[in-house]
């Protein structure tokens, strides 16, 4: 067992200009996936005390993490000068297709609006305003960049009018994950992963939990600062004075997570890699099923249910996540993105991007999340 996980964190060998995917941001990308798929189906479950605890502590990393590999693989977006339009028609595209299929999943109640996200589809939106500011991002220094998006995400929270229209909010909120994961070179990933802090990490896990237990009665008052899709004021009332403190210590912790997290995962080639590659229409088709078997009671059902049949809606999210990254549904989903017909226009057959970076089409849309 110690001899395979060995093998599981070995070094890899680093190539110049290796252009072949790389295995531990596949490892990595399938077990945020994962992650954000219990993430979904745990929020309908938060009456249980244990998966109320599990739920907060991966909001505390997931996502900050997952927009991390998001800025890491869009390297590609603007080369030789030259800036890939079609990534931003698809994400639109397949936002609007999300945002659509979200409102029939979950009864059609109430008015459809496009532009006020509060739920996940904002991801795909938020994806479209990142992208667009690559090539912007390449101008300047990367550490004024990231300070000064820090400092902007801390007092965005003060403004109550920057919230869910457009996810502003989060745009704005999780935009420093991003612009690191993009400054971040494969180079300074080695680096990090070679020094040796896998059971601090562990650790790490595991004593939080078992804290939060503890203080989650005191902690309460600010939790919602993980969602980072509101105001200070709407979100603490009383101590909404101290919101960018409360948002800097987030940030810290989720850095400090997110890190831990990256020790995890392992470094080769694994039966799971492959799931890596095709982790959107799990981020899709999952939120899809959650909201029918929300609108149907399953959730209230389950609720009636003895804890230990609970506690399987785990190992049932990580099978959920493996059958819907057959190749299967992600070929169908690479052929929605490149045929947004609603937009009145084929995007396959968009040419005026050249044709090299046409043949790379699918492989790099599918880099995006």
């Amino acid at each position: 067992m110690f001899l395979l996980l060995k093998k599981w964190y070995h070094p890899q060998p680093i190539i110049k200009n290796d252009t072949r995917r790389d295995p531990y941001i596949d490892n990595l990308r399938f077990l945020l996936i994962i992650l954000v798929v219990i993430g979904h189906f745990l929020s309908q479950l938060t009456r249980i005390k244990e998966l109320k605890y599990l739920y907060y502590l991966i909001h505390i990393f997931h996502m900050p993490c997952f927009v991390f590999v998001s800025g890491y693989v869009s390297k590609n977006v603007h080369k030789n000068g030259k800036f890939n339009t079609r990534k931003i028609m698809a994400l639109f595209w397949m936002f609007l297709l999300f945002k659509f299929g979200n409102y029939i999943c979950t009864g059609m109640k109430g008015k459809l609006n496009l532009f006020d996200v509060k739920d996940a589809p904002w991801y795909l939106l938020a994806l479209v305003f990142w992208t667009m500011i690559i090539p912007f991002l390449e101008k300047f220094n990367k550490k004024f960049v990231i300070t000064t998006t820090i400092l902007l995400a801390l007092l965005c929270g003060y403004d109550s009018s920057i919230g869910s229209f457009l996810v502003l909010s989060r745009i704005i909120v999780f935009l420093p994950f991003f612009i690191l994961g993009f400054y971040t070179t494969k180079e300074h990933l080695d680096k990090l992963l070679n020094l040796r802090l896998r059971i601090p990490a562990i650790l790490l896990f595991i004593s939080s939990f078992l804290l939060l237990t503890v203080i989650y009665p005191y902690v309460k008052p600010f939790i919602k600062i993980l969602f980072a899709g509101s105001s200070y004021i709407s979100i603490f009332k009383k101590y909404w004075h101290y919101g960018a403190f409360i948002r800097l210590f987030w940030y810290a912790l989720a850095f400090v997570f997110s890190i831990s997290f990256l020790f995890l995962v392992p470094r080769i080639k694994l039966s799971f890699t492959v799931l890596g590659e095709r982790t959107l229409p799990v981020y899709i088709l999952h939120i899809f099923l959650r909201n029918r078997l929300t609108a149907h009671g399953f959730f209230a059902w389950l609720l009636g249910m003895p804890k230990l049949i609970i506690l399987l809606i785990i190992p049932f999210c990580v099978l959920l996540a493996v059958l819907l990254a057959n190749t299967y549904l992600n070929r169908f989903t690479q052929f929605i993105m490149k045929h947004p017909f609603f937009l009145g226009f084929s995007l396959k057959r968009a040419k005026t991007i050249g044709v090299s970076s046409a043949k790379n089409y699918n492989v790099t849309i599918a880099n995006k999340l």
